[in-house]
């Protein structure tokens, strides 16, 4: 498979991006956060062909955030 591509909930216990990044820190912790995020939102972006419009906080994007009170 390329660029991120998911076989589904068939190996996967959820479709959790916010899970994914947790398991990312929790078995490589050397990995600095800023870089999981990256591949999370801007490298997404990029290999669907959307980083003119998404992927980041820049003007005229929209970034595709939903900002979750505790």
């Amino acid at each position: 498979m390329q660029h991120g591509l998911t076989d589904s909930l068939a190996s996967n216990h959820q479709l959790s991006i916010l899970s994914e990044i947790n398991t990312i820190q929790k078995h490589f912790p050397q990995i600095p956060l800023t870089e999981i995020l990256q591949w999370a939102t801007l490298n997404g972006a990029k290999a669907l062909g959307f980083d003119n419009r998404l992927g980041s906080f820049e003007k005229g994007k929209q970034p595709g955030m939903v900002w979750i009170p505790n």
